[in-house]
């Protein structure tokens, strides 16, 4: 088993932090598109469905006074073709105190408005409106001239909008291309495309995504293999490394003895597999005190006591004193210092005073 150190390299904490951030990014991009999709919706349903509950569209009744006439003048005994003009007479009569609207009409195709020519004509309290239409027709066969409507208000403060409309008029257009000649083909509708900018901004978000997860990736598997390539420190250097960070004082406030002896025991195994090349870390505490007495491994004595009085603790259930328990640190750092090697020891070790 091999024991992770407690505290993170510099170069993990960085790229930790680079992760937070494009992580963060992410979510605020993120967000922004749903408020940019949502707003394109709202758009949408509002050029769907306008706001129409402010005024209240509504058929006039005969009580109102006002009605409408229609009249097509005809242009002779010949029939009409495409592009000959001809005229249409609307006449609204309607009181003087009640005000109309122009002519107004939803579509006019396939007709199209030459001229308009209005007039009035009051006789007593009735105004008699005249709209005289010069029209021309684009398309040819049977054709209805769609209805012409006039709104009004019989009271100015009132949210209702009335209106009076024509009916509408069949008119037979005939074509001036010859029987056996084919007509052209009519212009096509416009064709109504979708909205792909909440789509598109969705594939970028997702596409920064995928790119922050895979850059994630490959920077922590460059970290793994700047690490596996960095040659690792001396045994006795890591192994006293990791004993001077194990919180003493903590583990022992917290009854936590098992954890305290056991991290000590791997901390110590691995320093002796290191050190004197044997798979220390698989072996019991029989096996390795038996490897210790073939390999005639220095301090065989020291290290007996401990990983005896550990499996005590692990074990048994054992709980030393305290004091022993403080001076485990210190025994094991003296253990790991006397079997260091002898040169390590010379070039490590205290200056005299002679130099």
């Amino acid at each position: 088993m091999i024991i992770r150190m407690p505290n993170l390299s510099r170069s993990s904490l960085r790229l930790r932090r680079i992760r937070v951030a494009a992580f963060r990014i992410f979510c605020i991009l993120w967000l922004i598109s749903l408020i940019s999709f949502g707003f394109c919706q709202i758009d949408t349903l509002k050029n769907k469905f306008p706001d129409s509950t402010r005024i209240r569209i509504q058929k006039a009744s005969p009580a109102d006074g006002v009605e409408i006439i229609t009249k097509l003048h005809p242009i002779g005994s010949r029939k009409l073709t495409v592009g000959d003009p001809f005229r249409l007479t609307i006449t609204v009569k309607h009181p003087k105190a009640i005000p109309i609207s122009p002519l107004a009409v939803d579509t006019i195709d396939p007709f199209w408005v030459l001229d308009q020519k209005v007039s009035q004509k009051t006789m007593g309290d009735r105004v008699t409106s005249t709209f005289d239409l010069k029209l021309q027709a684009f398309a040819t066969g049977d054709l209805k001239i769609p209805p012409f409507r006039v709104f009004f208000q019989t009271n100015p403060k009132d949210t209702i909008l009335k209106y009076v409309a024509t009916d509408s008029i069949p008119i037979s257009i005939a074509s001036v291309l010859p029987t056996d000649m084919r007509d052209i083909n009519d212009i096509k509708k416009p064709i109504d495309f979708p909205n792909f900018l909440p789509l598109l901004i969705l594939a970028i978000l997702a596409g920064i995504g995928v790119l922050t997860f895979i850059g994630s990736r490959l920077a922590k598997r460059l970290r793994r293999i700047r690490e596996i390539l960095k040659p690792p420190p001396p045994p006795w250097e890591e192994a006293l490394t990791a004993i001077n960070q194990i919180p003493v004082e903590e583990w022992l406030n917290n009854n936590l003895i098992k954890k305290y002896y056991y991290t000590i025991s791997e901390i110590l195994k691995r320093y002796l597999e290191r050190r004197f090349l044997f798979p220390a870390l698989e072996q019991t505490t029989t096996e390795l005190i038996r490897t210790m007495k073939q390999n005639r491994i220095p301090e065989r004595d020291g290290f007996t006591n401990f990983f005896t009085r550990s499996d005590m603790v692990k074990y048994a259930k054992f709980i030393p004193p305290r004091e022993e328990m403080q001076k485990v640190i210190y025994e094991v750092c003296e253990l790991i210092n006397k079997t260091k090697p002898i040169q390590e020891t010379v070039n490590r070790g205290p200056s005299t005073p002679n130099g």
